[in-house]
């Protein structure tokens, strides 16, 4: 479990945040109550700007795309057919093969 850092700020006394805490507010990443945002901003940490957000976002999923053919690549290893390959990334048998099945021979 990550470290949880107390708020600095007196008015968010109260609320204890995460390094992730952190990181997910300057990316703009899902909802951050308004307790936790105030004592982040206590901190000194500044939002990215929108563009900077769409880099890292464009890497991340790169990267994510690269999880995941290495683990389409040991299912297939492992004897799983297409069919479960698809299902499990909620296409069809014939979507999955057509992406990855030149990846994993």
């Amino acid at each position: 479990m990550a470290p949880r850092l107390a708020a600095p700020s007196a008015s968010a006394s109260d609320v204890s945040i995460s390094p992730a805490d952190v990181e997910a507010w300057k990316l703009g990443v899902g909802h951050v109550p308004r307790n936790v945002e105030r004592a982040i901003a206590a901190t000194g940490a500044k939002p990215l700007p929108p563009l900077e957000r769409l880099a890292l976002a464009a890497q991340v999923r790169a990267r994510a795309e690269q999880v995941v053919l290495l683990k389409v690549q040991e299912c297939r290893s492992s004897g799983a057919t297409w069919q479960q390959v698809g299902d499990s990334l909620g296409v069809s048998m014939q979507a999955a093969q057509q992406r990855y099945g030149k990846t994993t021979r």
